[in-house]
C-alpha cells in the first residue's frame, strides 16, 4: 500500500516537473533566456560571422565557441542564444594575427560581421628576379607585367611573363625618360591595351611630353608625335570599343585616332580632362567647368551631366574619374576633389577634399575611396543595408598617419583598404564598430615600393629591394576560399 502511494506521489511530481519545465524548454528553443538578476525571460540575440580564413577559433569573453558552428553553405558561423549585453568578440588562428571587437548584443537581433579578415604573421615571398625594376603595370589578362628601368642613361620597358618568368625588352631609348614622380603628378602611367598586346608608354624629352605605342607581338614602336603631327600631346588612352584606336588631347582638344590608318576625328573642343566609361566619353568643358557626356558611336549625341562648375576654378587642370552617368568625381593637380552623385535620395555636387591625392570607386560604385598624403576616407554614394549600415552621402574617416601614405587601393572584398606607410604594407577594415582592425601584412626593405593587388589570383605584387637592387615580389593574399568551406 505504501509503495503504491509512493508511486502515485512520484508520478505527480514528474507531472508537475513536466508542467513547470515545458515552458522553459519552449522559451529556450525560441531564443529566450532567463535573467536571474531581473527574474524574467529575455529574448536573446545572436552573432553571424563570415571570416577569411574560414576555419577559425571564435571566442566570446575569452570562452571558445564550438568550431562545429561553421555553416558550409555560406562559410559563416552563427552563434545564437546570447543574452543581450556587451561582449569581447575574438577570432583566433595559429600563425595569424588575432581579430577582435567589443560588441553589443541586442534582444532579437543578429549582429553580423560578413567581411572579417585575419592576416598571417608572416607571408612567403616569391621573387621574380627582375633586378632594376622601378614601376610595373599588370596586363588586363593578368598574365604579363610591363615594368620600367632607368640604367646608364638608358630608359627601357620590359615585359615579364608571370608563368614562364621570361623577360623581353619592348622599348628602349636614350633620348626619352619615364620619370615616376612627374607622371604621378600627372596621374599618367603605362597603359595596356584591352587585348593585352600593346602598350601606351608616356615619356619626357627634356620639358616636352611624348608617347610611344609598343606592339608586343609585332615588335614594333610607333612614335605618336609622328602620326598625330602634334608636339603637344597629353592624356593618351585606349579606345575601349574600337580595337587599336586611341584617344588623346592636343591643344585642349580631344581626338580619336585609328593606329592602323592614322585617321583622326575631333571629339570635343576646349576641354581640360576626360574619362571613358562603357561606350561614353565624359569631358570637362572649358571655360564653363561643366561635365558633358558624348557617345562617339551614336551620332556624337552630347548630354550635359553637371549643372554647375566647381567652386574653385583658379586651377582648371581638372580630370574626371567616372563610374557611370550618375557617379563621377573631378580632381585637379592641387588636390581639389569634387563628387557628383545623382543619388537615390538627392543629387549632390560638393567638395570632398582640398588636398586629395587620388580616388578609386568600388566595383559596384557604392563607395569612393579617397586619400590625402596622411589620411584615408571613404564616401558612400548609396545606402549600405548590410551591417554595419551606412547612409547615402556619408563620409567615413578610416585612418591617419604622420608619415606619407602610398599605394592606397581597395582589397578584394571592398571592405578593407590596402596601403603602404614607410616600409610597411598594411590593411585596415572599413567596419567602424568599436576599433578598426589595422594590421601589418609584411615589412619591406624600402619606403618607395610599388604595389598592385590581383583580385583574381588572390595575390599582392610589390617591388622591394635586395642588396640595393629593386625587384618584383608577390605574396598570396588573401587566403583563397573553396566551395562549401573546403578552401583552407
Amino acid at each position: 500500500m505504501a509503495s503504491k502511494k509512493f508511486r502515485r506521489i512520484f508520478f505527480w511530481i514528474l507531472v508537475l516537473l513536466f508542467i513547470a519545465t515545458t515552458p522553459v524548454v519552449i522559451f529556450y528553443a525560441r531564443g529566450y533566456r532567463f535573467s536571474f538578476e531581473r527574474g524574467i525571460f529575455i529574448y536573446s540575440g545572436s552573432i553571424t560571422i563570415k571570416p577569411n580564413p574560414q576555419k577559425v577559433g571564435v571566442f566570446l569573453d575569452g570562452k571558445q565557441v564550438s568550431s562545429k558552428k561553421l555553416n558550409p553553405i555560406n562559410n559563416s558561423y552563427h552563434i545564437d542564444g546570447i543574452r543581450p549585453g556587451e561582449y569581447l568578440l575574438e577570432l583566433k588562428l595559429s600563425d595569424y594575427n588575432d581579430w577582435s571587437k567589443k560588441i553589443t548584443i541586442h534582444s532579437g537581433i543578429s549582429t553580423e560581421f560578413w567581411n572579417v579578415l585575419l592576416t598571417r604573421k608572416e607571408y612567403a615571398k616569391k621573387n621574380y628576379n627582375t633586378s632594376g625594376m622601378e614601376k610595373f603595370f599588370m596586363s588586363p589578362d593578368r598574365k604579363l607585367v610591363a615594368y620600367t628601368q632607368n640604367e646608364d642613361q638608358n630608359f627601357s620597358v620590359k615585359i615579364l611573363d608571370l608563368d614562364s618568368e621570361e623577360i623581353e625588352i619592348v622599348f628602349s631609348s636614350t633620348d626619352y625618360r619615364f620619370n615616376k614622380e612627374d607622371f604621378e603628378k600627372e596621374k599618367e602611367n603605362i597603359e595596356w591595351s584591352p587585348q593585352s598586346h600593346k602598350l601606351i608608354i608616356p615619356t619626357f624629352n627634356g620639358e616636352r611630353k611624348n608617347y610611344f605605342i609598343a606592339d608586343i607581338k609585332k615588335k614594333e614602336i610607333i612614335n605618336l608625335e609622328n602620326i598625330t603631327k602634334s608636339d603637344e600631346l597629353k592624356n593618351v588612352r585606349w579606345d575601349s570599343v574600337r580595337k587599336d584606336s586611341i584617344y588623346y588631347i592636343s591643344e585642349n582638344n580631344l581626338y580619336r585616332m585609328s593606329l592602323s590608318d592614322s585617321e583622326k576625328n575631333i571629339i570635343a573642343e576646349n576641354i581640360s580632362g576626360y574619362d571613358i566609361s562603357s561606350r561614353d566619353i565624359y569631358y570637362f568643358q572649358l571655360p564653363s567647368g561643366i561635365v558633358y557626356r558624348i557617345n562617339p558611336e551614336n551620332n556624337k549625341i552630347i548630354s550635359q551631366v553637371t549643372t554647375s562648375p566647381p567652386n574653385d576654378m583658379s586651377d582648371v587642370s581638372y580630370r574626371i574619374i567616372v563610374f557611370d552617368e550618375k557617379r563621377l568625381a573631378i580632381l585637379n593637380k592641387i588636390g581639389k576633389l569634387y563628387i557628383y552623385n545623382d543619388g537615390e535620395k538627392e543629387k549632390y555636387f560638393s567638395e570632398l577634399s582640398q588636398d586629395a591625392s587620388n580616388i578609386h570607386f568600388s566595383n559596384d560604385g557604392k563607395k569612393i575611396l579617397y586619400w590625402t598624403n596622411n589620411e584615408i576616407n571613404v564616401y558612400f554614394t548609396r545606402e549600405w543595408d548590410v551591417q554595419p549600415q551606412r547612409q547615402e552621402n556619408d563620409i567615413k574617416y578610416i585612418t591617419r598617419f604622420s608619415e606619407k601614405i602610398n599605394n592606397v587601393q581597395w582589397s578584394k572584398d571592398y571592405e578593407h583598404v590596402i596601403f603602404t606607410v614607410g616600409k610597411e604594407l598594411k590593411i585596415v577594415e572599413l567596419d567602424h564598430r568599436d576599433n578598426r582592425n589595422l594590421t601589418n601584412i609584411t615589412t619591406l626593405n624600402t619606403n618607395n615600393s610599388n604595389v598592385i593587388t590581383d583580385f583574381f589570383e588572390s595575390k599582392i605584387y610589390f617591388t622591394d629591394t635586395n642588396e640595393g637592387q629593386s625587384s618584383l615580389y608577390s605574396i598570396n593574399f588573401p587566403e583563397k576560399t573553396g566551395i562549401l568551406g573546403l578552401g583552407n
